[in-house]
């Protein structure tokens, strides 16, 4: 089909690139900032105040046959003057917590760390965890909440007290919090989006038939965000599962997900964003006719 074969030519010119991109909260206005050559972006963080974004990657470029621990990085909100901060992380989930100057982020690699939001003072909390992936911050009164394999834990910030909340019944990935309503909001592997309360207490499963994706929540309004990897759609819904919109399904393999409230945008990572350019469609148009002519020869 045309669509099938123009989606498959939409990643070719980013055949080892992630990009990260932005669109409006009603879905419209999707945009490429940046790609990202040999990494996966797996967590997003806004800081609106500074004019800048931060990201984690799983894998950073390979170098001599060797696949390292990917970084973390930072750029400015249109996507320019990018930065390494912290190198190695191999982090998936990151959270800022703007009024004491950290960030945080969660390792299924190096577990739970934390480093000033210029990349110094790298710290490992030396929390006891097996696979952490999605980080969340409550602070005040100073928690963080992170999602670790079959778990939902929580934290003192300083890596204390580490509790267990609620055992899932799938591998728990990202992770987000109504701090208005003490209730934790996370994806799952099985494709599935769960809330608790935050002592862990009645755990309700909100929304099915998903893939693998990032959360982000506006409370103020009720309403959640989500990534559906695996169908290629970045939807949102009432923090009860209802009332579920495509905002966009013109992304391919969409996973971290932040929201800039104040801004009015929605900023996502993906393996890439269709509709193509129109050099690269008239490609496509021409290879599909080619393809065509072929059949029917090879029918005749």
């Amino acid at each position: 089909a045309l669509s099938t074969v123009l989606l498959f030519l939409s990643i070719i010119p980013l055949a080892n690139a992630v990009v990260i991109g932005r669109l409006n909260l009603d879905g419209s206005g999707a945009e490429v900032l940046l790609s990202v050559l040999d990494e996966r972006v797996g967590g997003i963080a806004i800081d609106r105040d500074q004019g800048k974004m931060y990201w984690t990657s799983l894998f950073g470029p390979p170098s001599g046959g060797f696949i390292p621990a990917g970084p973390i990085k930072r750029a400015n909100l249109d996507g320019t003057a990018v930065e390494t901060l912290v190198t190695l992380t191999g982090a998936e989930g990151i959270a800022l917590d703007r009024s004491n100057g950290h960030m945080y982020w969660a390792s299924p690699i190096s577990g739970i760390g934390r480093a000033n939001l210029d990349g110094t003072q790298v710290t490992d909390l030396g929390i006891p965890a097996g696979m952490p992936t999605g980080i969340a911050l409550d602070e005040p009164p100073g928690f963080m909440y992170f999602t670790d394999d079959t778990n939902i834990k929580r934290a003192n910030l300083d890596g204390s007290n580490v509790t267990d909340l609620v055992f899932t019944s799938e591998p728990a990935f990202a992770i987000d919090l109504d701090r208005d309503g003490n209730q934790i909001y996370w994806t799952s592997l099985g494709g599935n989006i769960w809330r608790s309360n935050f002592d862990g207490t009645n755990v309700v499963n909100l929304v099915t038939g998903l893939a693998n994706g990032g959360i982000s929540l506006d409370v103020a309004t009720s309403v959640m965000y989500w990534t559906d990897d695996g169908n290629d759609k970045i939807q949102r819904g009432s923090l009860d599962g209802t009332n579920i919109v495509d905002l966009t399904t013109t992304v391919m393999g969409p996973v971290a997900i932040a929201l800039d409230l104040e801004g009015g945008k929605i900023y996502f990572s993906a393996d890439a964003i269709v509709p193509l350019p129109p050099a690269v469609y008239l490609f496509g148009s021409g290879l599909v006719g080619l393809i065509g002519i072929a059949r029917r020869k090879k029918a005749a």
